[in-house]
């Protein structure tokens, strides 16, 4: 056994201790630590308390201002961030102050240390006691070993574990082992080090994963608005073709969308529906939507003005709608040149006749079927849906270019000329609206006393004006086809806008709001593994107080005092004679 000297702070050496004499001498009273239990419990609370509030605070901040996409009554309304990310918490609370909680228990786990020890150090002097009284030497300390055993119960834990590494490098085969209450000291520091740092690194993944987002919130609306539209009363006894316009509602005679009297056509509310044709209405307004490649149909339809819906909410509405299809007719219909400030047309079937000329008047007739011989001006019981037109008209462009095409003839005086047929179809139309963009839209063929009501609006010639205009922009397409594409969007709108008069506003079929705000996105992996090691951090607190409190008996305490610097000094300058303690240098004669 190495030569080296142990120290057990007894009055001579434990060899020559007489049997029955107690080998550990006895310090005065105001020395000994007589009641250790409020360091022990002022330990616990330091290593438990603090760590667990802010934790359990950190928690119920989560909890409580943890918002999710919400839920939305329409599936059609769902949108794709409405899906549950199980990942993250998201949580609608300031994320500064959720860092600055997780940061203070990153800070006070790696400062704490020195009271875990605290509390270890009194199953370790218990342990003391019992190798000294069984008389077993090596495994008591020697005076370096006492020396870094005071420096990790009395002063810095990363300092005591520096200190102890060095001397665990010098440390040669003919010293003395490690003993017990050391290697005790240095595994409860070793533990609380590593659980401070795994609490630092748990607190910086969540730091550095954390972010702040814009988010979503959906919930219903708690009143359907007013963004659908169906036909007024006055259209719903009939077919509402021409010979049925006219009913009695209420005892009064009431139209449902057209008059036709001999001295012209009248609407039923021309402020409606010239004013939607205009983009004046601040009841309905004509919109496009274009299908989903180049063969696919585009439609018009009628809705309520953008600046009536808010921007913040969705819905799904109900409405009408016409899809228009046209095509050059010019030399179907035999265009040719009549005179030198004339063209003359007259189609296969010679129902469809006119000429064309400067400040002329455009050619135009509405017809029931595709044949084109059954005017339907003249068909009073019904149209059908859907309803063909023929149209012949004049451009002058001035010089200007045309689509390259024998589709339009050029008068000698100037102007071009052509032909072309069109067939509309009205639809119902039910589409989903989500954030200001259009999602779900689907088409159905309506009936006829639906189409009728648009069909009859057309009789009127006020959209003429309105139509020469599109076709005056059209010309300068590339293709005839491209030129009657361009035609047929604006006879679409037209419909939809004259049609408008007889119709009016009902409920949306659903409808929802969103709010969109700033969250803190918090992954469920960081803040899950800081909790653990949180918890984990105050449950050694907790069973290190156990053990201090099973091991607080008898002489425990009283060795435990002097395994710190204060103790072990009140014990090495101690007037062993008188038992008095020296409390001052200058009252210690060993300093006089």
């Amino acid at each position: 056994m190495a030569q080296t000297k142990s120290v057990v702070g007894t009055t001579t050496d434990p060899v020559e201790t007489a049997p029955g004499d107690d080998p550990i001498r006895k310090v005065p009273k105001s020395s000994e630590s007589s009641n250790p239990i409020p360091t022990i419990i002022w330990s616990c609370f330091v290593t438990t308390v603090p760590i667990a509030a802010l934790t359990i605070a950190l928690l119920v901040l989560t909890v409580k201002h943890r918002v999710g996409h919400g839920d939305t009554s329409n599936e059609n309304l769902s949108q794709p961030f409405a899906t549950t990310d199980n990942s993250a918490f998201y949580v609608r609370f300031n994320s500064s102050i959720l860092l600055f909680l997780t940061s203070w228990v990153s800070s006070m786990s790696t400062m704490l240390s020195g009271f875990l020890l605290t509390l270890a150090s009194f199953p370790i002097a218990r342990q003391f006691i019992s190798d000294v009284q069984g008389s077993r030497f090596d495994r008591l300390l020697t005076p370096q070993q006492l020396a870094l055993t005071l420096k990790f119960f009395d002063g810095s834990t990363l300092g005591a574990l520096w200190a102890w590494l060095t001397y665990l490098c010098s440390w040669k085969r003919k010293d003395a082992p490690q003993t017990p209450p050391l290697i005790g000291a240095v595994c409860v520091a070793l533990l609380a080090t590593l659980m401070g740092a795994l609490v630092t690194a748990g607190d910086t993944w969540l730091h550095l994963t954390m972010t702040t987002e814009d988010f979503t919130q959906l919930s219903p609306a708690q009143t359907l608005p007013s963004y659908s539209f169906g036909l007024t009363p006055e259209c719903l006894v009939s077919n509402n073709s021409l010979q049925a316009q006219t009913q009695i509602v209420d005892g009064e005679s009431e139209i449902c969308s057209l008059s036709m009297a001999v001295t012209g056509a009248f609407f039923r509310n021309a402020s409606t529906s010239l004013g939607v044709m205009n983009n004046l209405s601040s009841d309905a307004a004509s919109y496009l939507h274009y299908g989903d490649n180049s063969s696919a149909p585009s439609y018009a339809y009628l809705g309520v003005p953008t600046d009536t819906a808010p921007a913040n909410q969705d819905y799904t509405a109900q409405t009408y709608g016409a899809s228009t299809k046209c095509w050059m007719m010019s030399r179907a219909c035999n265009l040719e040149i009549g005179t030198a400030a004339q063209d003359n047309f007259n189609c296969t079937n010679g129902t469809f006749v006119g000429h064309l000329y400067p400040g002329g008047s455009w050619a135009h007739m509405f017809f029931t079927d595709s044949s084109m011989s059954d005017n339907a001006a003249t068909s009073y019981n019904s149209t059908r849906n859907p309803y063909y037109y023929g149209l012949g008209g004049m451009l002058n462009q001035n010089g200007g270019t045309v689509p390259n095409s024998t589709e339009f003839m050029i008068l000698e005086h100037g102007g071009y000329t052509f032909v072309m047929g069109c067939k509309t179809t009205i639809y119902d139309i039910e589409y989903d609206q989500i954030n200001g963009t259009i999602g779900r839209f689907v088409p159905t063929v309506s009936n006829i006393s639906v189409s009728n009501v648009f069909a009859t609006t057309m009789l009127a010639p006020s959209w003429l004006p309105y139509i020469q205009q599109s076709a005056g922009t059209a010309i300068f397409s590339d293709t005839a086809q491209q030129f009657a594409d361009k035609v047929a969007l604006a006879f679409s709108q037209v419909t939809v806008a004259l049609g408008a008069g007889a119709l009016e506003t009902r409920p949306a079929l659903a409808a929802q709001q969103r709010e969109t705000f700033l969250v803190a996105r918090m992954p469920v992996a960081p803040l899950v593994t800081l909790v653990v090691f949180n918890f984990v951090y105050v449950l050694c607190g907790l069973i290190f107080t156990v053990l201090a409190i099973i091991a607080a008996r008898g002489r425990v305490p009283d060795v435990q005092a002097r395994l710190s610097i204060k103790g072990f000094v009140l014990d090495r300058f101690t007037d062993t004679d008188t038992e008095k303690p020296v409390d001052d240098q200058e009252h210690n004669p060993q300093f006089t």
